[in-house]
Order: structure tokens, then sequence, then C-alpha cells
């Protein structure tokens, strides 16, 4: 679908040519001053053992269903990959679906993932959801319609195994290229983030290398793979209308300047399907909500209030779209 006007309803996801060489509009202001939080080397995550966390490679993971699409949710650290796949688990939920741990995906003596699969649900669900990020950082889960028929995977990986500050020119990890290389087909979800505009005191992400790494993605994944870019966080701009409109050509405009040529490698050369689909891949802005903190004695929580469901329904319309071909 070409975009007709600015005001973009937010499920038309398509990117186009003209939209993204715009050179004249002024680039918007970020309203949201929050600092993305850098990622730490060797961390420890939820559902590794001492010695995965220290060799990526040494991760053992199985992928038993290779013929039901897996969305994989991709981009650094602290970047909100996780929220998104509870926001979409949550719209998911309330229109009929119903989303499960894939149990198998890890070792049978990892009692951590057995265990987090167990409280899937109550992370989910819980009004404290963004604590429980951590505990849902690496996972794969199933969708399944009404009659229990499955839909489509969902991977959620710690993001430093995608990108990281601290080595941003190693390898993806042995299992990430398993991922790559297997004969399933992949749907990848890769994250984008106003925040990470360099500001004057903030510079923890190199937008180049960032870029450079999905062009490297570009180059391994297999040519039937889909993309889609999340620009997360898109209520914490000035690029809403209103809650159902984004101004798209600014957003567009946003993107180019600052992950210059992230686009770049799909870049569609059928000299006939160009016309109206410049590039393979779409774009859509996203939001997962709002959170606020509170006080519980001398603990701090925070409060998840849900955000529109025109970002998630957006979403699972994509990721549609692609499984139907």
């Amino acid at each position: 679908m070409e975009l007709k006007t600015t005001n973009t309803p937010i499920v038309d996801s398509t990117i186009n040519n003209n939209e993204i060489d715009v050179q004249q509009q002024e680039t918007s202001e970020h309203v949201n001053t929050d600092i993305t939080e850098t990622p730490t080397a060797n961390e420890p995550i939820a559902g590794l053992t001492t010695t995965e966390i220290k060799d990526h490679n040494q991760i053992q993971i199985t992928i038993s269903d290779t013929t039901t699409p897996i969305v994989v949710l991709f981009g650094p650290g602290k970047c909100g990959k996780t929220m998104t796949q509870i926001r979409l688990a949550r719209f998911l939920q309330e229109n009929g679906y119903s989303i499960n741990p894939i149990r198998d995906f890890r070792p049978a003596y990892d009692d951590n993932y057995q265990n987090m699969c167990n409280q899937y649900s109550t992370f989910v669900n819980n009004e404290d959801a963004a604590s429980s990020t951590d505990m849902l950082s690496f996972m794969l889960l199933e969708v399944l319609d009404s009659r229990g028929n499955r839909i489509c995977q969902i991977l959620e990986a710690p993001g430093e195994h995608y990108h990281s500050i601290q080595n941003p020119d190693g390898m993806f990890p042995a299992y990430i290229n398993q991922l790559i290389a297997s004969r399933s087909r992949k749907i990848w979800a890769i994250t984008l983030e106003p925040n990470w505009i360099p500001k004057a005191n903030c510079q923890q992400y190199n937008l180049a290398q960032y870029v450079a790494k999905v062009k490297t993605l570009k180059t391994k994944i297999n040519s039937k793979d889909k993309v889609v870019f999340l620009y997360n966080k898109i209520d914490a701009t000035n690029l809403m209308i209103d809650q159902t409109h984004v101004n798209k050509k600014m957003m567009l405009k946003e993107i180019a300047d600052h992950f210059t040529g992230i686009f770049e490698p799909f870049k569609n050369t059928n000299p006939i399907t160009s016309l109206w689909r410049p590039y393979n891949c779409d774009l859509l802005p996203f939001s997962t909500g709002t959170f606020n903190t509170y006080k519980v004695g001398t603990e701090t929580k925070t409060k998840y209030s849900v955000g529109s469901s025109v970002f998630p329904a957006a979403l699972w319309a994509t990721i549609i779209k692609y499984i139907r071909g």
C-alpha cells in the first residue's frame, strides 16, 4: 500500500521510497529524555548456566517444529524486545489466542527454563510486568488459535547476543547461526528506538555499528525470510498525531537521518514490483504502554499499563501477512 499523506494510520507498514528520501522537512525533536540503559557484558541471564553466560557458543537450543514460522525479536539489550513480546501476548490473549512457552527449546536439565515456563502466564499478566523482563529474556513461545492450531513461534533472546557495544564487530553466537541456517521460515522484527539518537551526554549506542550489524544479518538470512522494523517507544516522540495516526514521513526521515543506510540492503531491485514496493521490508511504529513507579515500603515498583491496541494489532496483522505469503 502506498502512503498518500503524512498523517498515516499505524496499520500502514509499507516503506515508500520518496518518503525515505525527503530532505527538506526538519527532524523532529524528542519529548522523552530518558536515557536507555547500557547493557553490561556477561550479566546474569535467566535460563542460562554460568558456562553459557561466559561463552555464548555453549548455549544449546532445539527448534523441534521447523514448519511453523518463527518471529525473531532482534535488537540490543534493553531496547524493549521483552515488553514488545508481553504487549503482543496480552493483545493476542484478548483476541482468543493462547501463548505458551515451548518447553523443549532448552535442554531438559535446565530447571531455570522450566521454572520460567511454569511462571510465564504470571509474568506476562502481572501489573508489575516490567520487573519480569529479565525473567523472560530467553524463551521460545508458541501462538495457538482458538482451535489449538499453532500459528507461529516467537523467539525472545538476550539482546547482547545480537549486538553489544562491548563487542560490536563480534560474530553471532553459534545458536543464532543455527537458527539462521535452520529451514524454518523466519520473520525478523528488528527494533529501532528514538532514544538511541546520540545526545551530548548520551553515547550508549553507536548507531553506525548497529546499522552494520543489521546489514550483516541481511547477508546471512534466507532470501525468503521477512523483515519488519519496529520503531519502538513512538509515544515518547512528537511523531504521534493522535492515538491511531503517526506522521510517518517524519518518522522515516528521522530513521534515515540517524540510522543511515539501514534500509539499503532491503532495496527492491525488481524493476516491476519496485514501482509499488521499493523496499523488501516493512516499518511499524510501536508502543508497549506506560510505566509508573510507586513505593511499597522501601521497595520501588513499576506499574505497567498497556497502551493502545493499534500497535500490537498492526504488528500481528503484518506477521499474519508474512505467514500467508
